[in-house]
């Protein structure tokens, strides 16, 4: 298991999927072919809590316990709203959510309260991952990539209501090989 997630997405309904999958388009525009990574749009999925990291242990008490609290868990539908996106310094770019409800926020702060191997790295973002920069992609296209950055930064992308989660064991990044463990429809 490289990690286990609890994830919404996979897959989201079409409008958000084509718009991730326009920007994946016009940012392989700007980074030479083979220098990143981009999420097959099948596999693109909200991110709520990474349960496992790849270098963290992991075993059959602990999916235990995630399935137990998933199920204790009242989880509502919220609308999640994704405005831009940016790319971290490991070369990891998110489309960026925002939740008004902060219902994203109080699942982790459940998860966090209850679950003892609750990572202390989770990312407090709402966010989507597009995909990954692997190598340097040169001055010029930095500075490209830049200034594409900062004028879509605040751009509305598109919402969508959530109204589903799935807890996966993801065995090859960014979805490319995964476990559906339980899935919540609400």
């Amino acid at each position: 298991v490289c990690s286990s997630d609890l994830l919404s997405g996979i897959s989201f309904q079409n409008e958000l999927i084509v718009k991730l999958y326009e920007i994946q388009n016009k940012l392989k525009e700007i980074i030479p072919e083979n220098l990143a990574y981009f999420v097959k749009p099948k596999n693109l999925g909200l991110e709520h809590c990474v349960f496992k990291w790849p270098e963290d242990k992991w075993d059959n008490k602990k999916e235990k316990s995630v399935i137990e609290f998933l199920d204790l868990y009242d989880f509502k539908p919220f609308k999640i709203e994704i405005i831009g996106f940016q790319i971290h310094q490991d070369g990891c770019i998110i489309a960026k959510g925002y939740d008004k409800s902060m219902e994203m926020m109080k699942i982790r702060n459940f998860f966090k309260s209850n679950l003892k191997f609750y990572p202390s790295k989770q990312s407090d973002w709402s966010h989507i991952p597009l995909g990954r920069i692997l190598e340097p992609i040169g001055k010029n296209n930095y500075e490209k990539l830049k200034q594409f950055i900062i004028e879509n930064k605040k751009n509305f992308i598109a919402s969508e209501i959530i109204t589903s989660y799935k807890f996966i064991h993801e065995r090859r990044w960014y979805m490319e090989e995964k476990e559906i463990i339980k899935s919540i429809q609400l």
